[in-house]
């Protein structure tokens, strides 16, 4: 791979991208391969947010098969909230 992306959910959430980003470099300098780092980065993260969810996009998916892609998800899903949580949110106001 000539490059790698990460993509961290929900991208408003600095401090859980920082926090990954530190994870990656810890791994990446204790001799971590690539493939291994992502189920390593999700039990490390897990420390701080209990539903993170580290997935590596399968390199048939990829549109750019030379980009390492990998998602983040502090809440184990994309959205900030979850469906329910908005409706519950929506019928406070």
């Amino acid at each position: 791979m000539d490059t790698r992306e990460l993509r961290c959910f929900p991208p408003e959430d600095q401090a859980f991208a920082a926090a990954v980003e530190s994870c990656i470099a810890d791994l990446e300098r204790e001799g971590m391969r690539v493939l291994a780092i992502g189920p390593a980065l999700q039990r490390t993260l897990r420390f701080q947010y209990p539903g993170a969810v580290v997935i590596h996009q399968q390199p048939l998916a990829a549109a750019r098969p030379t980009v390492e892609r990998w998602y983040a998800y502090r809440d184990g899903h994309p959205e900030a909230h979850r469906p329910a949580d908005r409706g519950a949110l929506s019928e406070v106001g």
